[in-house]
């Protein structure tokens, strides 16, 4: 026997088996405490298996409640009570030497009507002695949820709850139009994690990084219309050794990569090391009251401890000598002037 337990047989010999079919989803097994987990008699993980009922086998007891693994344990969409799923025939973890034992293995749900959130159509395989269940799950709710839009040869991955992954490129003359070919070759590649794409208006949504909720945007040469939250001063900043040239903005540098995180508010925790960060120009912070440039930051510490050292002031009896604190003053500028590259 294969293991689609409490369905059809799934063994060898007799009529050939369909080799694919069409159910609706009355139960999935999500944790180890379900009892199907425990009711399943073979070896095996069983979350992310399924119960279906095949659809079109409408007299009694014809095709009773099927347990059916997913094909794909890596990448699931997993179904919800009411949903329709496809699933085709499959070599059998029971398969011995001379004798092909088959089961089934579920797909995906079935696209019913184009909607991204659910494709629910419940009791559309209830046999005659069934009670109709309209019952989805235990937190699944229905929510308006517009798709992205996809532009030519798109790779797109997008959930039920308006988030998603695109693997695109510069396209120029895309319509609808786009935010990222600016400044580049059209094919050039770009890729966007998106979680809470705002709605544009339209039937589908292109999304938009200044609008959505969050957005992690990898580009490859293509310029952003994007501005900071506490834009860079577009003056060059003063500095003891010379004038250090403003950073280029995000939205006038082209042709190279840049990733972008754009969201409320970013935290970078290092739960058991440290946080990194190198450049090989600058490191620019840029908050409501401050703009700092690090390098220009302790060149002006470098500078303030060099005065200090030398500090005097006039007395009657002509300039005092050096201030007191003049050796801790020497050795905290020694200790800065080690850091400096």
């Amino acid at each position: 026997m294969g293991r689609n337990v409490g369905g059809a047989p799934t063994g060898a010999g007799g009529a050939a088996p369909d080799a694919v079919i069409f159910g609706e989803v009355v139960d999935v097994c999500m944790t180890a405490d379900h009892p199907q987990y425990t009711a399943i008699q073979v070896e095996g993980d069983y979350i992310g298996w399924v119960g279906i009922k095949r659809l079109g086998g409408k007299s009694k007891g014809n095709y009773p409640t099927e347990w059916l693994a997913p094909l794909n344990m890596n990448v699931q969409t997993l179904p919800l009570k009411g949903e329709h799923i496809i699933a085709i025939k499959g070599s059998s973890a029971s398969n011995q030497s001379g004798v092909s034992n088959f089961s089934y293995y579920w797909i995906s749900v079935t696209n019913l009507d184009g909607d991204i959130n659910n494709h629910l159509q419940p009791n559309s395989a209830l046999y005659e002695d069934d009670e109709a269940n309209d019952e989805v799950g235990d937190t699944f709710v229905e929510k308006a949820v517009k798709k992205m839009q996809p532009l030519e040869g798109d790779t797109i991955v997008q959930s039920r709850w308006q988030s998603g992954l695109r693997f695109t490129s510069t396209a120029a003359a895309s319509k609808p139009g786009n935010y990222w070919s600016v400044g580049s070759d059209d094919g050039d590649p770009l890729t966007i994690l998106v979680n809470g794409y705002a709605d544009d208006g339209e039937d589908a949504n292109v999304t938009d990084i200044l609008e959505d909720a969050s957005t992690i945007l990898m580009t490859s040469t293509q310029k952003i219309d994007f501005e900071l939250a506490n834009p860079e001063s577009p003056e060059s900043v003063a500095m003891p050794s010379g004038p250090a040239p403003p950073l280029e903005a995000p939205n006038a540098f082209e042709g190279s990569p840049q990733i972008i995180i754009n969201s409320d508010r970013l935290i970078f925790n290092a739960r058991n090391d440290s946080v990194l960060i190198s450049a090989k120009k600058e490191i620019s912070l840029s908050t409501a009251t401050w703009k700092i440039n690090i390098s220009a930051i302790a060149d002006l510490l470098l500078e303030l401890l060099t005065n200090l050292a030398m500090e005097t002031h006039p007395t009657p009896a002509g300039p005092s000598g050096p201030p007191l604190q003049a050796p801790i003053y020497e050795q905290l500028k020694g200790q800065l002037e080690t850091m400096k590259q």
